[in-house]
């Protein structure tokens, strides 16, 4: 139950980041105070995690935090508001240009972490968190959750510095959004490039490239799992 109450936790903590940051810089964007508000109620989301070790406990809260978050997704996009606009989290299929983005980089950043806990010897299907479905890895699905923020902030960052614009993007008759090729090949390729930039790993406090951190993470599980250390540390943004 630890385990899942810091992955969740860790996963909130993370994603308060994100509106953090996007508030320091630009402060301007809280005049209605619906980020602080946003920033308090991930805050006892927080707290809530370890007052259950339930499990339908944790995920109800670990969803009241995703949906405060996403709630203020669409102030934390500055440029390009016209065309990125984000109302709500829609998965399978993505209905706007926002939603076909996080949906893509998640399934990408999943695989490159179940690539990771293969290579370390961990089966990526038997998850401690996500209930176990076939042919989904979930235990990639449950150590994804904790760097989600990396794939929220990149978005942002590709929209706001307007580096993907509306044209990247095909719009099915149901509605459906997705990255056309020129689209995919833009993120795709800048995502390579955010892999190769350095991060100082909050547990190690060592600099790796970004890219690593799917495997450090899934080295640190193993570690855990075979009792070489005491408790697995969830990757934290500082």
């Amino acid at each position: 139950a630890l385990l899942r109450q810091n992955t969740v936790a860790a996963k909130l903590a993370n994603t308060k980041s994100v509106v953090k940051r996007t508030l320091k810089d630009y402060p301007q964007i809280d005049e209605d105070g619906k980020l602080t508000h946003c920033i308090e109620r991930l805050d006892g989301c927080i707290k809530s995690v370890y007052i259950t070790d339930d499990y339908d406990g944790i995920l109800g809260t670990e969803g009241n935090g995703a949906k405060a978050y996403f709630d203020v997704f669409d102030s934390l996009i500055l440029h390009q508001k016209d065309d990125f606009c984000f109302a709500m989290r829609s998965k399978r299929p993505p209905l706007d240009r926002v939603n076909a983005m996080l949906s893509f980089l998640y399934t990408i950043f999943t695989r490159e972490y179940a690539a990771a806990l293969e290579s370390v010897g961990l089966d990526s299907y038997m998850g401690f968190y996500h209930s176990l479905r076939p042919g989904r890895e979930s235990l990639a699905c449950d150590l994804v959750e904790e760097g989600r923020c990396i794939v929220e902030r990149f978005v942002l960052t590709l929209i706001n510095l307007k580096i993907i614009k509306p044209e990247d993007f095909d719009v099915q008759l149901s509605g459906a959004v997705f990255l056309n090729d020129d689209g995919r090949k833009k993120v795709l390729s800048k995502w390579q490039e955010k892999k190769r930039t350095d991060m100082i790993h909050p547990y190690l406090k060592e600099k790796i490239p970004m890219g690593l951190l799917p495997y450090v993470q899934s080295m640190l599980l193993a570690k855990f799992v075979r009792g070489e250390i005491d408790e697995y540390p969830c990757y934290l943004v500082k």
